[in-house]
């Protein structure tokens, strides 16, 4: 079949949609031709959406929501009207069936979909069932017991359970979908994956909502594998998308000593996101040998009776005990 993809984030900074490079990569490697059009690049995305559809014959668009609102408290700008305006163009545009994904979809699906209209949603992982979904439609078969998809009936929407498989299922990425060279030119980063999901408590966080509540890892070969390939295109400035880069900790510096291994540490830059503890002496020295430079550990509260009502699982103590070991580690 042929599938569009559809990135509607137009937030600045820059971020080079990873979701939809991953989910090309699926499709594709299930045997169906993939466009991508990247909304971030026009001036007015409603026309160019137009113009795409008048020029691409379809079967199914899939289009991703990253974020619902800009997470700023001086703006409190909410994505939602444009996205809605997003969906209204592509269905004036083509008769094909409409599949919303994204992480901030997946946070409210159900009264995304209420206000978007679409056919089908898709929580969690995209990459599994967007291929399946795509040969179902083409052989004109049932698709409605696809894990992770959202679906009518009877004016309701219902959301099946989740397929939470294992990350070493995913084809190999080329990272060639998305124009991640532009997104670098233009002041961005490229994003890579090592883990999914995450398996802390947070009383804030969407994470677990959107992406699991376990860990689910790549295979560190994998993912060196990947940063080769970025590299390759003239890519060295990376953001790892993980929620919790060091959760497992031996997760994370087996991560490191790949790239280490691959020289990669000498030709790459990136930062991630981490928390406070477990965060050893081994895992900050590996990080910044395989070519880390920044790490947002979001330190909430110096306070440990503030640290605990958030559930944020470390202590004061902890926090010293980290920044001196990434002061140690330089």
């Amino acid at each position: 079949m042929n599938v569009a993809l559809v990135n509607t984030n137009r937030m600045q900074p820059p971020v080079a949609p990873i979701g939809l490079d991953y989910v090309a990569e699926a499709l594709a490697a299930a045997g169906h031709s993939v466009t991508l059009l990247d909304l971030f690049w026009e001036d007015k995305p409603e026309p160019a959406i137009r113009r795409f559809f008048r020029k691409a014959d379809v079967g199914l668009v899939g289009m991703t929501l990253r974020n619902t609102d800009d997470c700023t408290f001086s703006s409190r700008e909410s994505f939602l009207q444009g996205f809605v305006g997003m969906v209204g163009a592509v269905r004036e545009s083509t008769g094909a069936p409409v599949v919303v994904g994204g992480v901030g979809f997946s946070v409210m699906p159900e009264c995304i979909l209420d206000r978007a209209g679409t056919d089908f949603g898709v929580w969690g992982d995209g990459e599994f069932v967007l291929p399946a979904l795509a040969r179902r439609l083409e052989q004109q078969q049932p698709c409605h017991d696809l894990p992770n998809l959202i679906w009518r009936r009877d004016g309701k929407w219902l959301r099946n359970p989740p397929y939470r498989g294992s990350l070493s299922e995913l084809p190999p990425m080329s990272r060639t979908w998305v124009d991640n060279r532009r997104y670098v030119r233009y002041g961005g980063q490229a994003g890579f994956e090592t883990k999914r999901g995450c398996s802390g408590r947070c009383i804030y966080c969407a994470d677990p909502v959107a992406k699991g509540g376990s860990v689910r890892v790549r295979p560190p070969g994998v993912v060196a594998d990947e940063l080769e390939r970025l590299t390759g295109q003239g890519i060295d400035a990376l953001h790892v998308c993980d929620g919790e880069f060091n959760i497992p900790p031996a997760h994370a510096l087996a991560v490191c000593e790949s790239l280490i291994a691959r020289g990669l540490g000498e030709r790459v830059r990136w930062y991630a996101y981490a928390t406070v503890h477990p965060f050893p002496q081994e895992l900050a020295h590996a990080c910044r040998q395989a070519g880390c430079v920044g790490i947002n550990f979001g330190v909430d509260s110096g306070s440990a009776r503030m640290l605990a009502a958030l559930r944020r699982g470390y202590a004061p103590a902890h926090i010293r005990q980290t920044v001196e070991h990434c002061r140690a580690a330089g």
